[in-house]
């Protein structure tokens, strides 16, 4: 290695002139870093040389003096540019021997530092293609869009990985974090880095990783690395999608389990959340005076399970009802609902989303207790009007409740606590039609009673009984065929 200083030059003009005559750089601003370098009459080290075309330079390190900072603007033209600058520019008589500190010849050529863990890798290229694996392909390889990347190439991530203490998250180091390592290490303050090996060998350290590394979203280390703006060949679902398969990563990672009616109530008590916030933390069926209202779903038996994303804790992250046996006019047989989903994030609703999509689940097409229109799996195509069976036993205990709606005070009965009907508040189901002994989703099917209310009460509403006849009659229809 050597080092060399340039040319007396007289104005930054001439500077931007040679290089331009060399057809080597046209940049206004590396005239401007050439001439106020030269003017200073620094010492540059001889990265790269080549016989024909030059040298690629960068400042020497002066380790000894430990406030100096990386210098950022030669660092950023190494990294970006593949230029080298003609050997004319140099004054070759002040060229000498030089020995670069163990490390800063990878930290200049960083590209080959980018590198991704095989272990994060594998979990990528089991997601669907698209082009940020194109994207990752190339950053693991060291090739540069110069127009897409961050102009801060001291932030830029480098040696991405899974998080050693987060899995559901990703690890890397910074230019900037590793300079201050090794200018700490050639001081004799520190021995962060084995130096019989590389710096990117060191850097499969856990212990390493887990003292000095950065953790955090895989969405924000792309905002780290990719310049503020830019139009990226990749969409916001399909980033989303690299960061929710993180979010299933490890042995610790969050989950979805399937529970059956028994366990709903606990699913909806707010002692199984992780979290007391978002839609989930905010759900008006949580508290312990809704558990007699919430029961109504462990009594409907097979008809009801529920989907809960669980955390490393076992503890509650979101939570959908799945209604088991449901029915339209058009389809001949039964199919599977995803009600409403609750969440302490929103971005979780996502999950769930590709969850009912990955089990043949017809969803919600908005995540709404006002609107219970529902899609297919993949967020096309409406279902219609749908109805789900009740229960004898619940249907005779809604018959007494109903009774007493219909009929005039003075007829109406005395109905036991233990026989009475609370109902949960209904997102979706959200009519009961007490002749077809039926919730639906939509009156134009039927539904004499509206089921959203917080004190587990039936609501009158009005409708044609000829609905109600007519639902009779198709779920007669549904009973023959199936």
């Amino acid at each position: 290695m050597q080092k060399i200083k340039f040319k007396k030059f007289n104005t930054e003009e001439e500077v931007f002139e040679y290089l331009e005559a060399n057809g080597k750089h046209k940049s206004k601003s590396l005239a401007t870093l050439i001439w106020s370098y030269a003017d200073l009459n620094q010492e540059f080290a001889i990265i790269q040389e080549h016989m024909f075309d030059g040298y690629r330079v960068s400042p020497c390190w002066e380790l000894t003096d430990m406030r100096q900072r990386i210098n950022s603007d030669w660092h950023r033209w190494y990294t970006r540019e593949n230029e080298y600058l003609p050997c004319d520019m140099f004054d070759l008589r002040t060229m000498k021997d030089y020995e670069i500190p163990y490390g800063f010849l990878e930290l200049h050529n960083v590209k080959s530092l980018f590198r991704i863990d095989p272990k994060l890798s594998q979990l990528f290229d089991s997601l669907p293609q698209c082009n940020l694996h194109t994207f990752l392909r190339n950053y693991h390889n060291g090739i540069l869009d110069g127009q897409a990347f961050s102009e801060d190439v001291l932030e830029w991530p480098v040696s991405l990985s899974t998080g050693i203490t987060d899995p559901t998250r990703v690890g890397f180091f910074t230019v900037n974090k590793l300079y201050e390592m090794l200018k700490q290490q050639a001081n004799g303050y520190s021995e962060h880095f084995d130096k019989s090996i590389s710096i990117s060998e060191n850097m499969k350290s856990e212990s390493l990783r887990e003292s000095k590394g950065v953790i955090a979203t895989f969405g924000r280390a792309l905002e780290k690395l990719i310049r503020s703006g830019y139009y990226h060949p990749w969409s916001t679902s399909e980033r989303n999608m690299f960061e929710d398969s993180l979010l299933f990563n490890g042995p610790h990672a969050n989950r979805f389990e399937v529970w059956d009616a028994k366990d709903i109530p606990k699913a909806y008590h707010w002692s199984s959340y992780a979290e007391d916030c978002g839609t989930l933390g905010h759900s008006c069926m949580r508290s312990e005076s809704d558990k007699k209202k919430v029961e109504f779903y462990a009594q409907m038996g097979d008809s009801v399970k529920i989907l809960v994303l669980l955390n490393s804790d076992n503890l509650v992250l979101g939570r959908a009802i799945l209604w088991q046996k449901c029915y339209n006019r058009r389809r001949k047989d039964s199919f599977k609902v995803m009600d409403r989903v609750y969440t302490v994030r929103n971005s979780y609703e996502i999950l769930f989303h590709r969850w009912a999509v990955d089990n043949h689940v017809i969803r919600k097409k908005l995540n709404s207790y006002t609107n219970n229109t529902l899609i297919q799996p993949n967020g096309k195509g409406g279902i219609g009007a749908c109805y789900i069976e009740t229960p004898k036993d619940i249907k005779q205990r809604l018959n007494m409740v109903v009774q007493n709606l219909t009929n005039n005070y003075n007829d109406r009965i005395e109905i036991p606590e233990e026989e009475y009907q609370y109902l949960p508040w209904l997102d979706t189901f959200k009519f009961y039609d007490h002749i077809a002994g039926s919730f639906v989703t939509h009156k134009t099917m039927g539904g004499h009673f509206k089921c959203q209310s917080t004190t587990g009460h039936l609501q009158r509403d009005r409708n044609n009984e000829s609905k109600s006849y007519d639902l009779q009659e198709l779920m007669r229809s549904k009973r023959i065929n199936s």
